[in-house]
């Protein structure tokens, strides 16, 4: 017969689970792949000088279709979504139309201060390899300076993903990864930007297939009431334990 102690381990250990299972179910998933007549109805499309261009048939990563966005001169195109803070998977296909020039547009795939792409000081010329910057700590509003990954840009389609946990962070490119480190960081935000720079020659960028499987950070008080709940739970049971054995 398990005694007092291990029946409070065994039923702490199943509430546990139980809690961590429905954060598993609550999974938000997020996917385009532009094929469609209209884009994903979760998406946002803003300007300050800048276009878009949807469908845009000239280059696809698969299918028939993406989307184009440039920015004009001193201008930016945004493609966006607002989310809660969640930890999980994301990834998105960009076709590097600039990569064979000096300097000019570039683009930027902010997942909620996780940044990836050319980012770049716009008063010198663009590096030969694509970046990304992450926050100096969980909370923080200020960015970590950019880091230059070790994949050189090449014009055609390049995948770019984040997979952000509450212990663990990593960022890939085409497959590689490029950033290993301590996690915290949720993802709060879509937000996919082609910016030109005062002075510099605009072109656009392509992107395609889109996909994103998130799982909302509990709030606080979610938290604590499943604790109670489970408190509850081992207060009836031993209470029930108890009249039975006539304790």
């Amino acid at each position: 017969m398990p005694t007092f102690t291990k029946v409070t381990r065994i039923l702490f250990a199943l509430a546990s689970a139980s809690l961590l299972a429905g954060t598993t179910n609550g999974q938000v998933s997020y996917a385009d792949n532009f094929e469609g007549s209209t884009l994903a109805p979760f998406w946002s499309l803003s300007f300050n000088r800048g276009l878009a261009t949807f469908p845009y048939t000239t280059q696809a990563h698969s299918g028939l279709q993406s989307i184009d966005m440039r920015g004009l001169e001193d201008g930016v195109a945004h493609l966006a979504h607002s989310i809660s803070p969640s930890y999980g998977q994301a990834s998105l296909w960009v076709y590097d139309t600039g990569a064979d020039l000096t300097t000019g547009s570039y683009f930027s795939l902010n997942f909620g201060g996780i940044l990836l792409g050319t980012i770049r000081n716009p008063l010198i010329p663009d590096v030969g390899q694509y970046q990304f910057n992450i926050p100096f700590a969980p909370g923080s509003s200020s960015n970590a300076p950019v880091v230059s990954s070790p994949i050189n840009r090449m014009p055609g389609w390049h995948q770019f993903g984040v997979d952000s946990r509450l212990d663990s962070l990593a960022i890939t490119i085409d497959g590689a990864q490029v950033y290993s480190g301590s996690g915290g960081h949720p993802i709060t935000l879509l937000d996919f930007a082609v910016i030109t720079a005062s002075g510099h020659p605009s072109w656009s960028y392509q992107f395609d297939d889109f996909q994103a499987n998130l799982t909302p950070v509990p709030e606080p008080s979610a938290l604590a009431l499943a604790g109670l709940s489970a408190l509850g739970f081992l207060v009836r049971f031993m209470r029930a334990r108890k009249s039975k054995r006539g304790w």
